[in-house]
């Protein structure tokens, strides 16, 4: 359904971001999608907490995409919920503050990212 919305034709334009899978597709579309239910259970039947479990995912799956973007530049916007107040979105958020405070020239600017929804490099 998302590639018939954007209209993203062929193979080399797409790149659904797998732990198993390519992590980058330069100058193409890149997103992070992961089925983690089986994993959700899993870690629940072995007595993890929610808690638990979102700072797995995060540290497994969602930072490590988002510094790949980053360190290579990437254009993009951020999709998480932003209403869930311990989500990803407010995770996501502090982690490219802190690449930009830490990595001034990097051209990308924060304010102007929450300002217009994209992180764009300039």
């Amino acid at each position: 359904k998302i590639v018939d919305e954007l209209k993203i034709k062929g193979d080399n334009d797409f790149n659904v971001y797998s732990k198993h899978g390519k992590t980058a597709n330069n100058g193409g579309f890149n997103f992070l999608q992961e089925d983690l239910n089986d994993l959700y259970i899993q870690k629940k039947k072995l007595g993890w907490n929610d808690k638990e479990i979102d700072d797995f995912i995060w540290q497994e799956y969602n930072e490590p995409w988002l510094r790949e973007a980053l360190v290579r530049g990437d254009d993009f916007a951020l999709i998480s919920d932003p209403t869930i107040a311990d989500g990803f979105y407010k995770r996501e958020l502090n982690y490219i503050k802190d690449y930009i405070k830490n990595n001034p020239k990097c051209g990308y600017n924060f304010d102007e990212a929450i300002n217009t929804g994209k992180l764009i490099k300039k």
